[in-house]
Parts: structure tokens; sequence; C-alpha cells
């Protein structure tokens, strides 16, 4: 098993977290979406 540096996990700590707010962005807007205008 190959050892990650400590940046190595930082970016990919930072790329996770950032992937999360995308999806929950994503989700937001298709539900905005799916809504009917009032």
């Amino acid at each position: 098993m190959i050892m990650k540096t400590q940046s190595e996990i930082k970016v990919e700590e930072r790329l996770n977290f950032f992937f999360t707010l995308f999806l929950l962005l994503i989700i937001d807007v298709s539900e905005l979406l799916i809504q009917p205008d009032i």
C-alpha cells in the first residue's frame, strides 16, 4: 500500500468537500426547476 503525503490527503479532502457542495447545489436547483412557478 502506497503512503500518501499530507498535501495529497488535503487535496483529496478539498475535492470531496467541493464535490459534496456541488451535488447539494444541483439538488437545490433541480428542486427549484421541478416546482411549478407560483
